[in-house]
């Protein structure tokens, strides 16, 4: 059976409840717009959402002071017992990874022989040889056919 004394929810008055609990369920009027952003007027805060909820019995207002009642709790579904807190532990410390000489990504590269007799072997850019000129790639002197100059690797 619906009970149309409590406001509904997701209405102005139920949001509001609940910002109320979040901010530690006592705070001020004028406190508790500002949190949650109210636009409109203090008089029709305090018709829509203050008066709704003080008829339900959800709040206590005293002077400028608002306080949740138990009642609330209930509403918005909180258990009226709240567990102990569990003592906090301090996060260890990071450490790094341990070393693995094994792992092929830390090995050192192995050369082979062999591996480098690409550079005694003159290229070619169209019809001219090129000699190799190290890692910066080819100098860009075309030799005119001269294979005795490309294999010595002087220009």
């Amino acid at each position: 059976m619906a009970n149309f004394d409590q406001p509904r929810r997701g209405s102005a008055a139920a949001n509001a409840l609940q910002s109320l609990y979040n901010i530690g369920g006592n705070t001020t009027i004028s406190e508790w717009m500002r949190t949650i952003r109210w636009r409109q007027s203090r008089m029709q805060f305090c018709r829509s959402v203050v008066d709704s909820l003080e008829r339900a019995w959800l709040i206590k207002v005293v002077g400028e002071q608002c306080e949740s009642l138990p009642a609330a709790r209930q509403y918005l579904g909180i258990p009226a017992t709240t567990p102990a807190p569990v003592p906090a532990e301090p996060v260890a410390p990071r450490t790094a990874i341990s070393f693995r000489p094994m792992q092929r990504s830390r090995s050192p590269m192995v050369i082979r022989p062999g591996a480098f007799d690409f550079r005694e072997h003159p290229s070619r850019i169209g019809d001219d040889l090129v000699a190799y000129k190290g890692p910066g790639g080819f100098s860009g002197a075309a030799l005119e056919n001269d294979l005795d100059s490309c294999r010595t690797g002087r220009a």
